[in-house]
């Protein structure tokens, strides 16, 4: 006997195996399909809730669609693919609520608040309890403050305890997915939801909100630790800081050292601009890009491959950046397309500066300058000993190779140059040099340049003997027997 009306235990029996074969599928059914026209929803969902008593593992939506925990599970699926990549933008449009990921209480957002506030509730409950009277036999009383009246219904039924406690909302540090709403649409397009009630769709979006949300904050926190490479203690991010400091005070002291000998060839203007630019493309932007995928790593920006290839990929990176930073690294990104190496050491002191990157620069040493000289030296004689310049090897780059050392020898500088300046760098040399010495080394750039057209072969013996001479000068040539003729 139902409320409206009365069912056979055929009916019962009907509805019991339609279930059983709902939960081993792991898929949902609706009762009411499965029971006579005439039963109403009310007493629908009561004939659910005794058979399901038998049935741990159901789960009852809209009060009369059964279904498991499995099915649910399978309308997450879709979700997956929307986590990664959300995550992902998140991490570059939001970087500020990824900083704090290695700290748990981020992931935990308002139930550890909610937690703890509890906690405090009942210590101020229990302070305010006290006992009146002497002995042992006092009885406890409990203070109250006076209600007051004015305020309204709702708050007149509460006492003082529930004033003193504001409400605890969620901590703004919270990562969220998806809301209820956006839930509700993936789901409302999935093929086994086909024709369902919004109801059932709102029903199992509540129950997949915070499994998603969880699953989410664990995707989020596992590709934060991946992208800033930050263990627990954080061992490796100050290591790889100590390793960029590292790199970039090499790397800015070796151009120091080669901006001394652009300094010096002020005669000729052309050449020393083109010095000036060689640097800035190479060393300068070597240093600039190492420091940029560090920023980029800590604001999780993502650098795709080839972005350091091409001036648009690098300003590209530049342009995700934070706007408190995004300015001085595009002048200093700007510096490295014009020729003024003064332009850049300035906008590059900006970058490593305390109020941004934070990177100190060692002050400048004469004795460890000479030693960066002497090593920088001896790693080119060291190249030279093993070229084989028998027809084997290539005869531009030992020569170019031979120009550099002898250049470091009468100028007591390091020259940083490409091949195309070789020629300007031999004539500027000359006055520097004897004149047997300088004969020498003009008639193996001119064969050089023969083998290079063509016109010789690169076993020439003219060609392989005289070069054999330049590498022995720059071997064997002093400083004392340079500037001969100056």
């Amino acid at each position: 006997m139902l409320n409206a009306c009365c069912v056979s235990e055929s009916c019962l029996e009907s509805l019991a195996v339609a279930v059983e074969e709902c939960l081993a599928a792991d898929s949902f059914v609706d009762a009411m399909t499965v029971l006579p026209s005439v039963v109403s929803p009310l007493d629908g969902a009561q004939l659910v809730q005794m058979v399901v008593k038998s049935h741990k593992q159901a789960i009852v939506l809209c009060d009369t669609i059964i279904t498991t925990q499995g099915f649910i599970n399978k309308c997450a699926a879709p979700f997956e693919e929307i986590m990664d990549e959300k995550a992902r933008k998140d991490m570059k449009m939001n970087s500020s609520m990824f900083a704090d990921l290695s700290d748990k209480r981020s992931l935990m957002g308002a139930t550890g608040d909610e937690s703890q506030s509890r906690k405090e509730e009942r210590k101020k409950k229990a302070a305010a309890t006290s006992k009146s009277g002497g002995g042992t036999q006092g009885r406890e009383v409990r203070s109250k403050a006076v209600k007051n009246k004015f305020k309204g219904r709702g708050g007149a039924n509460k006492d003082s305890d529930d004033e003193d406690t504001p409400p605890v909302a969620a901590t703004s540090k919270t990562l969220v997915f998806l809301r209820l709403p956006e839930i509700v649409e993936v789901i409302e397009k999935l093929p086994q939801l086909k024709d369902c009630s919004s109801v059932m769709y709102e029903e199992i979006a509540a129950r997949l909100e915070r499994p998603l949300r969880n699953k989410y904050q664990e995707i989020a926190k596992s590709l934060f630790m991946e992208s800033s490479a930050i263990t627990p203690g954080g061992v490796n991010k100050r290591k790889q800081q100590a390793e960029l400091e590292e790199k970039v005070n090499a790397l800015y002291s070796n151009i120091k050292l080669f901006e001394k000998s652009v300094k010096l060839i002020a005669d000729d203007e052309d050449l020393q601009t083109n010095l000036a630019k060689y640097l800035l493309k190479t060393l300068c932007s070597e240093l600039f890009n190492a420091t940029l995928t560090s920023l980029a790593a800590d604001h999780m920006v993502t650098i795709p491959d080839g972005a350091f290839d091409t001036l648009e990929g690098r300003a590209k990176i530049i342009s995700n950046l934070p706007d408190s930073i995004k300015d001085v690294t595009g002048k200093v990104h700007t510096s490295l397309n014009g020729k003024s190496l003064e332009a850049f050491d300035e906008a590059l002191l900006t970058l490593l500066s305390p109020k941004h990157i934070g990177i100190l620069l060692k002050k400048s040493d004469k004795k460890r300058d000479r030693q960066i000289q002497f090593n920088h030296r001896m790693t080119l004689i060291e190249q030279l000993k093993s070229e084989n310049a028998d027809g084997t090897g290539d005869a531009a780059t030992v020569f170019h190779q031979c120009v550099v050392v002898l250049f470091g020898v009468v100028t007591q500088s390091m020259l940083h140059c490409s091949g195309r300046m070789i020629p300007q760098i031999v004539k500027y040399m000359q006055p520097h040099l004897s004149a047997d010495n300088y004969d020498l080394i003009f008639t193996c750039q001119d064969l050089i340049i023969q083998q290079v057209k063509g016109n010789i072969p690169a076993d020439d013996e003219r060609l392989l003997d005289s070069l054999d001479k330049v590498k022995q000068l720059a071997f064997t040539l002093k400083k004392s027997e340079s500037f001969a003729t100056a």
